[in-house]
């Protein structure tokens, strides 16, 4: 998902936040390693956002083989990627979409 609203970093920027709110696809999917660190710094550490809600406070995840406490529901969020972000974006999508593919084809 793509935002541009108040969760913003920076009054001109983009956020983009994972897909993956219940899923585990990422804890050990193939990525290499300066992917990975990417991908760490943009692990998204719960802001206590809705308080109220069952995630509130965030969960314990694993991602890309290295473990995260207070983990928000979307598990990655990028603040105005760059050009190399983008890319490694770009990577976890076509992961996704392979998992997607994977687990949609072994009712087949």
């Amino acid at each position: 998902m793509v935002k541009g609203t108040e969760y913003e970093t920076e009054p001109e920027g983009w956020v983009v936040w994972s897909d993956d709110s219940d899923s585990n696809w990422y804890a050990d999917a193939p990525m290499d390693e300066h992917m990975r660190k990417i991908v760490w710094k943009d692990v998204d550490i719960c802001g206590n956002c809705n308080p109220c809600s069952s995630c509130a406070g965030g969960s314990r995840k694993t991602v890309f083989g290295k473990e995260f406490e207070h983990v928000c529901r979307t598990t990655m969020r990028f603040d105005n990627p760059d050009a190399e972000t983008v890319e490694c974006m770009k990577r976890l999508v076509e992961l996704r979409k392979n998992n997607i593919l994977k687990n949609t084809t072994k009712g087949l």
